[in-house]
């Protein structure tokens, strides 16, 4: 049977580990009604004043993404891009969130799935990352990153994800490759963490 913990039910056999936060997105998340609102006159970035009701809604359901972020991988750009626009806030930010909040609910029955990694005698755990970088890629011009670092052997394909993020570059690069080395570095510090830890406990 599934353990459920502050909305996030996991379930383990045989074949590896199932993360799921249904139950969470069946209770919390729900669409920002626009049906009374005046679209024309929230049309212009920073129209949604802070401390209204809609930007209140909109911090809200952006609070709830972000912690639905933890299994649902593929939103991690859209919710990154969704946090940029807190302090410019217009209707086409609020419809956004609703795609986003509409694409997850219809699909909220999908879990992360940890795949069990068996090892044999003399066989060690490797950490594998991957990376990449956009110059320029966000509405205030600064570059976006991306990171998967996972856990697996040399001898199959099995993948088992631990640090996934899709987040602004901490520095502005001028080039494509500046803001891919800057996520470069940013993934091996990571992993050198991460290869700490799994000293610690193994």
């Amino acid at each position: 049977e599934p353990s459920d913990l502050v909305g996030l039910a996991w379930m383990t056999d045989d074949t590896g580990t199932h993360l799921s936060q249904q139950s969470y997105v069946e209770k919390h998340l729900r669409l920002i009604s626009t049906d009374k609102l005046n679209l024309t006159s929230l049309s212009k970035p920073s129209s949604i004043v802070q401390g209204s009701e809609l930007y209140n809604l909109f911090r809200s359901a952006l609070g709830k993404l972000i912690w639905l972020e933890k299994t649902r991988h593929e939103f991690s750009f859209d919710i990154s891009i969704l946090a940029s626009r807190v302090k410019l806030l217009c209707i086409t930010d609020i419809l956004y969130i609703n795609d986003v909040i509409s694409a997850i609910v219809s699909t909220k029955t999908y879990a992360l799935f940890l795949p069990a990694i068996a090892l044999q005698p003399g066989e060690t755990l490797e950490l594998l990352g991957v990376c990449d970088a956009s110059l320029a890629g966000r509405s205030d011009e600064s570059s976006q990153g991306a990171r998967a670092i996972g856990v697996t052997n040399s001898d199959t394909d099995v993948f088992a994800p631990v640090d996934v993020v899709s987040r602004k570059v901490r520095r502005r690069g001028s080039s494509s490759f500046d803001v891919e080395m800057l996520t470069l570095v940013d993934t091996c510090d990571m992993i050198l963490i991460l290869r700490l830890m799994f000293e610690e406990i193994m």
